[in-house]
């Protein structure tokens, strides 16, 4: 089991300026960033959808990697 410690909250149908304000406020290294892909009827995920490719480029332009949770954990699954 894992867990992550940086919550976008995006779940709550935020706007993408909120996503990205929640993600960026807290990341740092060795962050596990939680977001959402679908949340069943009535979820608005659109907010995250539109963060995605600022929030890619300012933690990379910081100097983080992007990686699998295996990769993280160098478990065989992540190579």
């Amino acid at each position: 089991m894992i867990n992550w410690n940086v919550d976008s909250l995006d779940w709550k149908g935020l706007g993408k300026e909120e996503v990205s304000r929640n993600v960026l406020s807290q990341i740092g290294p060795g962050a596990i960033v939680l977001m959402h892909a679908g949340g069943g009827r009535g979820s608005e995920l659109n907010g995250t959808v539109q963060a995605l490719p600022r929030l890619i480029d300012t933690i990379r332009d910081r100097g983080y990697q992007l990686v699998t949770l295996p990769q993280m954990m160098r478990s065989p699954l992540g190579k």
